[in-house]
């Protein structure tokens, strides 16, 4: 499908730009640009193989891109090691790879996003591609402005050509990205107009649709250089990619350790990057992890709770990401009649089997909060109920309501949970522990599946899953609405690319929230949602956890916040940052 879609639209769009270079050629030299106007420009798309004609009259705006921000050093200096518990699925390629473990952070070093955020969650003009953003009132058109000067390692300049190419590549249906693939039924098209500007168009209310290509969704904004991708193709792409981030792809060995090198040019994210390498390792042994830290072959890692007081013992800092990791399962094809999830009962035994407050206590140390699971706390001020964010530990309820769904000690009920692992959480495999034990004490027989993280996702997609799957769920502090939905919508909406929940009731709901572009209508369909999510015990909510890292004593600050996707990590890539 993509081969077609952009094969349409890059015919038209290169006479486009033709005719927009010419017009900023007479312009000048340093003068400013005029408006340039594209009249009724037909665009032809392929999507879901439908040739669609849409007319478009646009009015373009050269404006002028803010120089980098002077260098603090001349040259990058010394070498980072970064020892996480694993390095996710080893993706380097945004399109195949997952954010878990210290797959983001790798990212964050090659790649430059289309719309970059802040560290309190906003969008920011500072750390990705766009300069300049809207969306239309009625949130079916969302126009992107790109800063121009931008390289790939290559030498090549980033354009709107580049992004859309990234944006059509993220949402194809092989892609292992965030649950991207949520506009594809929205969408109209994507248009260049300019050079420097992609415009979204959709059929459908999709106020989500920039956020989908923000740094919030994992790799779904990250920006890939069209002309080399084709010249190379998928595979060799993967082994050795070209992106624009301050640090360029060094060295690989798979389930080890990848290398990046710092790219010694002013980059836009902070002038002339800090480190001359970073090497991202993959030690699953916590013993070994600590050794290393001790002996001076790393300089960060990520640890248990349990050796925080010996850590600082030893002179080293330890640092937290506030409630960064979110945790929760789902109930998977609970709608079959095969399944025993589908039985209302069933799924509340199950919820108020596991013992939370005491894992929260005893294997987290208190060290964070309950999660309704996919939305978490930091979605409060978008409509979430403090009062839903969990279930209470009720065994005897559990017990009684196993009994009424016909399971006994003579006829148990058995069920199967696809888990993998997540390196940021080093107690992961002490809480499946727990709640394999809670469950059993309930009547439940509880079978986990270790599964490696891309095919887990490809039954998922495929609906092969007969049980559920538990695993984290990598949240943000975003706390917009449109965000919130886009999520919910993803993974519950009965038409949704990745969802096996077909409620009606709920579909009411969501459908009645797309009526609306107004933040504040939103957030009380947001609360409906989670009210109605509570009630039908959709799932297994479990936890936020608060992320510890220990830190040679060099390093004075990590990344403290609520973003798991370290937005933060700036701040060791450049100095004064």
């Amino acid at each position: 499908m993509q081969t077609n879609w952009f094969k349409y639209t890059n015919a038209l769009m290169t006479t486009s730009a033709m005719l927009i270079l010419m017009l900023f050629a007479a312009c000048g030299g340093s003068a400013p640009p005029e408006p340039v106007v594209v009249e009724k420009e037909v665009v032809k798309e392929v999507i879901k193989e439908v040739i669609k004609e849409v007319q478009v009259e646009k009015i373009v705006v050269a404006t002028p891109t803010a120089a980098p921000p002077p260098s603090a050093v001349e040259k990058p200096e010394g070498h980072l090691r970064i020892a996480y518990t694993s390095l996710g699925n080893d993706g380097i390629y945004p399109k195949s790879s997952n954010v878990n473990a210290g797959g983001k952070d790798i990212q964050t070093t090659m790649y430059d996003v289309v719309i970059g955020s802040d560290a309190q969650g906003a969008f920011s003009t500072e750390t990705g591609l766009a300069h300049e953003w809207s969306t239309s009132s009625d949130a079916l058109q969302h126009t992107i402005h790109l800063r121009k000067g931008v390289k790939f390692h290559n030498g090549e300049e980033v354009t709107a050509e580049d992004v859309m190419f990234s944006m059509i590549e993220i949402m194809e249906e092989d892609s292992q990205a965030s649950f991207n693939r949520e506009l594809t039924p929205l969408l109209e098209n994507f248009e260049i107009p300019a050079p420097y500007t992609v415009v979204i168009n959709c059929h459908s209310l999709c106020p989500f649709a920039l956020w989908i290509f923000s740094g919030v969704r994992g790799t779904d904004g990250m920006v890939v250089p069209m002309a080399h991708y084709e010249a190379v193709g998928e595979s060799e792409y993967a082994k050795s990619p070209v992106a624009s981030g301050p640090y360029s792809f060094g060295e690989q060995v798979l389930g080890a350790s990848i290398r990046v090198d710092a790219v010694n040019a002013p980059h836009f994210r902070g002038g002339i990057p800090k480190y001359e390498t970073i090497t991202f390792l993959g030690i699953p042994e916590e013993t070994t992890r600590y050794a290393m830290l001790k002996s001076g072959s790393a300089d960060i890692i990520d640890t248990s709770r349990e050796r925080i007081d010996s850590l600082k013992a030893d002179g080293f800092n330890v640092f937290y990401k506030e409630r960064a990791d979110l945790m929760g399962a789902y109930f998977f094809q609970q709608w079959e009649e095969n399944s025993p999830f589908k039985d209302i009962k069933v799924r509340e035994a199950i919820n108020k089997a596991i013992n939370r407050p005491a894992i929260l206590e005893h294997i987290f140390e208190g060290r964070g909060g309950y999660a309704f699971y996919p939305m978490g706390s930091y979605a409060l001020s978008s409509g979430l109920n403090p009062d839903l964010l969990t279930y209470p530990y009720e065994p005897d309820r559990a017990k009684a309501l196993l009994k009424e769904a016909g399971y006994d000690k003579g006829n148990p009920l058995e069920v199967k949970l696809a888990i993998y692992p997540f390196g940021g959480i080093v107690e992961f495999p002490r809480m499946i522990e727990a709640i394999g034990a809670d469950l059993e004490e309930a009547g439940i027989k509880v079978n986990f599946q270790p599964t490696e993280y891309g095919t887990l996702r490809n039954m998922r997609k495929a609906f092969e899953l007969g049980g559920g799957w538990l695993g984290p769920w990598a949240t943000t502090n975003r706390a917009a609405p449109a965000e919130i939905l886009s999520i919910v919508r993803a993974l519950y909406y009965s038409k949704a690319p990745y969802t096996t929940y077909k409620n009606p009731g709920f579909d009411a709901i969501m459908d009645k929230a797309f009526s609306s572009v107004d933040p504040e209508p939103i957030k009380g369909y947001i609360a409906d949602m989670q009210r109605f999510l509570y009630e039908d015990y959709y799932g297994i909510p479990l936890f936020e956890v608060d992320t510890p890292f220990a830190t040679v004593p060099e390093i004075t600050h990590w990344d403290t916040g609520r973003d798991s996707y370290d937005k933060n990590m700036d701040s060791l890539f450049f100095p004064g940052k």
